[in-house]
């Protein structure tokens, strides 16, 4: 595990973090323009991943959004976990706790932005973009373009071109709110409900058909709202959910593997550290 601090945020990263990029890059551009002050892209990257890795962020002070170019990633923000694949695009303002986990396809390529300035927290509210969502453009390939012509402009630091840098940025939020949903649209009342029983005992291990019971529906039902809302089935959000919660267990280095899988209610601590390590690429044990 790699702790890197910036600033106001903290960064933690699985020990293969650099391992698994195939290719990566970025292009910043540090101005003492007023406008660098106001609305500015922090940095415009793409990066190619293959195998298993994870990223964990507090307090991150800037907006980040990523197109997913190809591959699969899982984002988990304030404890809502969302699978984001080929064509789907991220968004996570600042200030909130964020978890970047590869998923079961072990690959991802994406590009992204991250926007930073004094304007960027009322900017987002008034466009309705101050929530962390998963989005599927209508047409990805336009914020690709544009994250290209933020990166050029980055990479030439050209003086005069200002203006036009801080306006991509404000174009670029404001393409994201068209397609946008309000805050607590996305869920229905009973799924709502489901994740809160999750999240209240992560120690229980619910059958399909008891938390199908819960909602008011047939167990096949609630499969299809997990995977049109949460892109996941009940089994693999819970699974990773009391994932989550063991990882941080381990990492206060208060309890052994063995105690917190107890304590997450699993009988065979040997399927507890193989679902472990197959949701963070390594074993509990390395974690504590």
């Amino acid at each position: 595990m790699r702790r890197v601090t910036g600033g106001v945020y903290e960064e933690i990263r699985s020990p293969n973090y650099e391992k698994t990029i195939v290719r990566a890059g970025s292009q910043l551009w540090s101005s003492n323009h007023v406008l660098a002050h106001s609305l500015w892209p922090r940095c415009v990257f793409e990066s190619e991943r293959r195998g298993f890795w994870y990223l964990y962020r507090r307090d991150f002070p800037f907006l980040r959004a990523e197109l997913m170019l190809a591959g699969e990633l899982v984002y988990e923000v304030d404890g809502r976990a969302v699978v984001s694949r080929r064509g789907e695009l991220h968004v996570t303002p600042a200030g909130h706790e964020v978890r970047v986990v590869s998923s079961a396809a072990r690959y991802c390529h994406r590009i992204g932005v991250e926007l930073g300035g004094k304007l960027l927290a009322r900017t987002v509210v008034q466009l309705g973009i101050d929530h962390a969502q998963n989005l599927r453009l209508k047409a990805p390939e336009q914020f690709e373009r544009r994250a290209r012509q933020l990166s050029r402009l980055l990479a030439e630091k050209r003086g005069g071109t200002e203006a036009m840098v801080s306006t991509l940025c404000y174009e670029l939020l404001a393409e994201l709110s068209m397609e946008a949903v309000p805050e607590g649209g996305a869920l229905p009342p009973n799924l709502a409900g489901v994740l809160e029983l999750i999240h209240a005992s992560p120690d229980e291990n619910f059958p399909c058909d008891e938390l199908a019971r819960r909602a008011g529906c047939s167990a096949p039902t609630l499969v299809r709202l997990f995977r049109k809302h949460l892109n996941t089935t009940p089994r693999e959000y819970a699974n990773r959910y009391r994932m989550e919660h063991a990882r941080q267990l381990l990492l206060l280095g208060e309890f052994s593997v063995k105690e917190v899988a107890a304590r997450l209610g699993f009988r065979n601590q040997f399927y507890f550290s193989r679902l472990f390590r197959r949701c963070f690429g390594v074993p509990p044990s390395q974690t504590r």
